[in-house]
């Protein structure tokens, strides 16, 4: 569609604005509290495809909101735009915002295999449902880019219908995996072990990791398909920004769970980090550096608890 003549409210506008700066101020105070913790536990690390992931979440979601942003506000001060500018930059957003879904789903979907490293089929289906995904996500939404009213800001003030193409599959994705880690949650629980530290610690990081990414996929897609005006965009900066927040931050705690500077004891039934008693190295018979070697090794060692003795067997805590 071409750009509409029709007055647009500048309140909606600057309601846009203070959204993305807001969004992009979180993501700025969240990397500014874990640097510390990136630099020691990320850059020293070997290469790796988590250390990749978590490299492109941090850095992909700044520069994807301080690109959009600029353009945003260079844009407000001109009397003139050009369509082919707008739809680019909306182009350049929906992939942005894709590309840090899609990486945060990886490391979700590594998560729940992880956990069923016992059922083979676990694995390949939902690595097709993903692929499944990042089709639907990358080709429907695209092909209605022509449909997209804009403002005579470059404002996306109306979204075809075909954009609940862009939120609808990752909702159902990550509802699987929620779902799938709920399961596991119950079984561990009904087996004595769902009161560990550790086990927990894993459990309630996949609780708020799928809340967080549900409500704010959910709500923008809901937005951009069915509110009017400047408002249908104001949640967008928040795709690029929770989406890879999470994605960075699951990565990060599953290092910090398994981080060896932090043991303060030689004994495996009382091996402590900042706040969890690493039992579980007793459990799967299975050293503190083994288990730090790579994130991904730290996954699959969670679930090698089953087969071994129960905890009514072992020593107990106060």
């Amino acid at each position: 569609m071409p750009i509409s003549d029709n007055p647009i409210s500048l309140n909606d506008v600057l309601a846009c604005n203070f959204s993305s700066v807001a969004a992009f101020a979180f993501t700025l105070w969240d990397i500014c509290i874990t640097f510390d913790d990136e630099v020691k536990e990320i850059w020293t690390r070997p290469w790796s495809i988590f250390k990749i992931m978590f490299i492109f979440l941090r850095g992909g979601s700044i520069f994807a909101q301080v690109v959009s942003q600029c353009f945003y506000f260079k844009l407000q001060a001109t009397t003139t735009v050009d369509l082919g500018v707008c739809s680019k930059l909306v182009i350049f957003q929906a992939v942005a915002g894709a590309l840090l879904m899609f990486c945060c789903q990886f490391v979700l979907i590594s998560r729940a295999s992880a956990l069923y490293s016992e059922t083979p089929m676990v694995r390949p289906v939902l690595l097709f449902l993903y692929f499944a995904e990042i089709i639907i996500v990358t080709v429907v939404p695209l092909t209605g880019v022509s449909g997209i009213e804009y403002g005579p800001y470059c404002q996306p003030i109306d979204y075809p219908l075909s954009t609940l193409a862009f939120g609808v599959p990752p909702v159902v994705l990550d509802t699987m995996l929620f779902g799938l880690t709920m399961v596991k949650f119950y079984q561990y629980v009904q087996e004595g072990w769902g009161y560990r530290p550790l086990i927990s610690r894993f459990m309630t990081d996949g609780i708020w990791a799928f809340a967080l990414a549900f409500l704010i996929i959910t709500l923008n897609t809901s937005f951009l398909a069915f509110v009017e005006g400047p408002m249908s965009s104001i949640l967008f900066p928040w795709y690029l920004a929770i989406p890879s927040f999470v994605g960075y931050r699951l990565i990060l705690n599953i290092i910090l769970m398994f981080r060896p500077a932090q043991i303060t004891t030689d004994d495996p039934f009382e091996v402590t980090t900042n706040s969890i008693r690493l039992d579980t190295f007793a459990a799967t018979r299975i050293s503190p550096n083994e288990f730090y070697n790579d994130p991904a090794e730290n996954l699959v060692a969670l679930n090698s608890i089953q087969g071994y003795p129960q905890p009514s067997d072992r020593l107990e805590y106060a």
